[in-house]
């Protein structure tokens, strides 16, 4: 959620639906929940147009991350938590 509220803030993404997206902005997340990570190596790139929206979302995006060792430092959820199908009383 932090991710896309820091990719909203660069333009990537709408607060309200009047709000123009600007195409040329966005955040390419370069390690995933679970991928090693070596010392400096980057996370994310962040693609700006205004360089007082990029401090901000860089700091939003760092504040969004962990970094931790060991095997257990991940907690990776399920995308998919449950199908419901006709029957099973969650409608159509």
């Amino acid at each position: 959620e932090a991710v896309g509220i820091a990719a909203a803030a660069l333009g990537a993404g709408r607060r309200t639906k009047e709000d123009r997206i600007d195409p040329a902005v966005g955040i390419d997340v370069l390690k995933k929940v679970g991928d090693r990570v070596a010392a400096g190596e980057p996370l994310a790139l962040l693609r700006v147009n205004d360089a007082a929206q990029a401090d901000a979302a860089a700091a939003r995006y760092l504040g969004a991350v962990r970094v931790g060792a060991g095997a257990g430092a991940a907690v990776v959820r399920p995308t998919v938590l449950e199908v419901l199908r006709d029957g099973d009383g969650g409608g159509q």
